[in-house]
């Protein structure tokens, strides 16, 4: 795995209350910007995360 994906990977096992931070904190904390994700970065975080879903009930 490259060094992107485990940064990525880290961002999730972080406990950010990110309601409570400023806007450019959240940005960082995310590895994200205002203007978006670039198709690359949509890529690594699908491969990593998989698509953002709720899973169905049974």
């Amino acid at each position: 795995m490259d060094n992107k994906a485990e940064t990525l990977e880290a961002v999730v096992k972080e406990a950010v209350d990110l309601d409570n931070v400023p806007i450019e904190e959240v940005f960082e904390t995310l590895r994200c910007n205002p203007h978006g994700l670039t198709t690359e970065a949509v890529e690594q975080r699908l491969a990593i995360f998989g698509h953002n879903k709720l899973e169905e009930k049974q």
